[in-house]
């Protein structure tokens, strides 16, 4: 990993961020990045904490493609702004909750999400749509500028007057009731429900003293269910989105529907029982279309991904990976339409990455770092991306198309610019299988063999994910500048080391993840600045699963950290929001006990000697609490030394400052406890 100004320096780090979290969680986060249809401008919503502290809020920033002015900000209010889309003129359209100053009084305190129209030169931002359920997604065609969007409507509404009506009537009556009719009833941290997610067409943006558009509904009475993922072609013709069909009982699957934007006509273009499709783009000449392809994997064959190229007109589609070992995501198209941009997992980095369509030759554009939200200018001079990396926060890129292997030129906007408190270092080592293994170790710069540091071992989510980006919620540095090395494996089932690694864990959790998650850390605890009697695991979802397992397989760790983790699989299997996808991996507990009996922590809790601390929120429908509270009671019944914090309006994440804040104090004294034979402190506001 390339060295940065982020925190490489021999030199010890001066107080910072890092050894405070109140100014941790105040430090901008960056995330989206859109272009102009000029190529001189981008885009992109920064998060801060709100002046209460109870939330972050977000605003847009412009940023210079060139990389010669500072960003500047574009939006300011206090519910904040989202999703900007460019209009072919250079006005830019966003969602946001803010007041209209133009409203009638009894408009004024409605607080839905509208769509917004900031102009291109000097101007007040106006807005020019909104619905009774909110605007959700939005796109633009690239030539004609027509909108098309996501809007939440009441099952059998036909207008927006009558679901505003028909709402009203519910809220009147006190009625909260849901009625479901298929499966899932929920999805993340939310109910599905009363309303359906529908796609509307705008037309073009009409003038500021034009009436506002007519909505028209391309999808009345939807047989499937309109999901996240949302593009219209060029010439305003075509829209995609991605289209949720029943597949069987209780199941479906992830096709692309294409909807005629004049008529509303429906088909799915793409579609594979055994496989999940997403992130829809349009060619530039609007003729086909781009998207990945997950193979879902079965009892037998595990997950693979891909980018999937499709005729508009005959729907025949081809693999344009067919040789790689990445994972691919964020694809975009060049502006001349032969190649296709895309970001992909790559042994602890996710590069840039050009493919040709006419060869399928691959050239990778960066060699280090995580990259998303891939854009290309239209002029198709320069590609634009966010890269991040383990040791440094998201950061506008500008990338030459055509150079391999480059360094990316930083651009000029918010981040951190305060040192880390440590360095971060590459380890190797080889499975009993003689598979390479590898992971990131973020090292004190005080770590030496004299004082060598205890060691944290970080287990990765997903399990179809990589430690090879920055993140917010799970950040290392904050427990290296409390003088831990903290150890970021990619054990099997990981991405970007080819689909053999993944096979290698699939249908068996508690195996060969295990065993290398085992090995890597053999290898970091051989290095003499790494203490290996003062050691703890920790993880979050898969890699929750993987704390509890490790708790019942070994007690060679002082402190077992556990956050919104599987352990009873059996009860899991039901209760997840996705159980469809869980059982092709694992079967129907009814018909296959194999895997549940194998893989199942809650059947070894006699075996745990560890000190764990459980940490669970109660809108966590991914991992739903059920699991902690069990995992919870066990632990209690079995007198295990354990604590459990509970957060009940957080989800798979905890994402308020100041439920963040605590998660960490927690986490910091409970290891401080356990690993450094410190008393504990309980948190002040716990």
């Amino acid at each position: 990993m390339p060295d940065h100004q982020n925190g490489t320096s021999s030199q010890t780090a001066a107080p910072g961020p890092f050894h405070d979290l109140a100014a941790y969680v105040a430090l901008p986060r960056l995330s989206g990045l859109v272009v102009s249809p000029d190529g001189e401008r981008l885009v992109t919503a920064i998060a801060v904490v709100s002046p209460d502290g109870k939330k972050y809020a977000t605003s847009l920033w412009e940023v210079d493609a060139r990389g010669d002015r500072p960003a500047r900000r574009l939006t300011r209010s206090a519910p904040g702004e989202s999703q900007p889309a460019f209009l072919p003129d250079g006005s830019l359209l966003f969602t946001s909750r803010r007041p209209d100053s133009s409203a009638s009084p009894e408009d004024k305190d409605d607080d839905r999400p509208a769509l917004w129209l900031l102009p291109s030169g000097a101007g007040e931002a106006r807005k020019v749509l909104d619905h009774p359920g909110g605007i959700g997604e939005v796109a633009v065609a690239a030539d004609s500028g027509d909108v098309v969007l996501a809007a939440s409507a009441l099952v059998g509404s036909t207008t927006a007057e009558e679901d505003e009506r028909r709402r009203k009537e519910r809220t009147d009556a006190g009625v909260t009731a849901i009625l479901h009719e298929r499966h899932p009833v929920r999805f993340w941290d939310h109910d599905l429900g009363p309303g359906q997610t529908r796609v509307f067409a705008a037309g073009t943006v009409p003038g500021e003293d034009s009436a506002r558009p007519e909505l028209r509904d391309l999808t009345p009475m939807p047989e499937g269910r309109v999901e996240k993922g949302l593009a219209v072609s060029p010439d305003g013709r075509w829209v995609a989105t991605v289209w949720r069909a029943d597949d069987m009982a209780a199941a479906d699957r992830l096709a692309i529907a294409v909807l005629d934007a004049a008529t509303g006509d429906r088909r799915l273009l793409v579609e594979d029982a055994d496989a999940a499709f997403s992130e829809p783009r349009f060619s530039p000449d609007s003729l086909s279309l781009v998207c990945l392809r997950e193979g879902m994997g079965n009892w037998d064959t595990a997950p693979d991904r891909t980018l999937w190229l499709v005729d508009l007109a005959t729907g025949a589609g081809r693999d344009l990976l067919p040789d790689s070992h990445v994972w691919p995501g964020a694809p975009a198209f060049a502006a001349t339409g032969d190649a296709l941009y895309f970001a992909a997992d790559e042994r602890g980095h996710a590069p840039v990455f050009r493919v040709d369509l006419a060869g399928l030759d691959v050239t990778r554009l960066t060699e280090s770092g995580a990259h998303s939200d891939v854009t290309v200018a239209r002029d198709g001079s320069a590609i634009f991306a966010l890269r991040s990396s383990v040791n440094e926060p998201p950061i506008p890129v500008r990338i030459d198309p055509r150079e391999a292997d480059q360094e990316p030129a930083r651009l000029q906007a918010p981040t951190l610019t305060d040192p880390l408190p440590g360095t971060v270092t590459e380890i190797t080592t080889a499975a009993d299988d003689g598979t390479p293994l590898r992971a990131w170790l973020a090292l004190p710069h005080a770590a030496s063999p004299d004082s060598p540091a205890p060691l944290l071992l970080w287990i990765h989510g997903g399990p179809l994910s990589s430690w090879n980006a920055w993140s917010w919620r799970w950040n290392p540095w904050l427990l290296v500048a409390r003088g831990y090395a903290v150890l970021l494996p990619d054990p099997a089932l990981s991405t970007g080391y080819g689909d053999d690694f993944i096979a290698r864990g699939w249908g068996s959790w508690g195996q060969r993840p295990f065993t290398d998650l085992m090995t890597i850390t053999d290898a970091a605890c051989a290095r003499d600045d790494v203490d290996e009697t003062r050691t703890a695991a920790m993880g979050g979802s898969f890699g929750g699963y993987m704390a509890n397992w490790v708790a019942t397989q070994t007690d060679r760790f002082h402190a077992i950290v556990t956050h919104a983790s599987l352990w009873h699989l059996d009860q899991f299997a039901g209760t997840t929001d996705e159980p469809s996808y869980w059982q092709r991996e694992f079967g129907d507990p009814l018909q296959k006990r194999d895997r549940y009996e194998a893989n199942s922590p809650h059947l070894r809790v006699a075996d745990i000697r560890t000190p764990m601390l459980v940490i669970h929120g109660d809108r966590d429908y991914r991992v739903p609490i059920g699991e902690a509270l069990r995992l919870w009671y066990d632990l209690c019944r079995f007198s295990m030394p354990a604590k459990f914090l509970y957060f009940p309006d957080e989800n798979h994440w905890v994402l308020t400052p100041g439920n963040a804040r605590v998660w960490y104090e927690t986490v910091i004294a409970f290891l401080a406890e356990h690993v450094l034979d410190q008393d504990w402190q309980r948190p002040g506001l716990l």
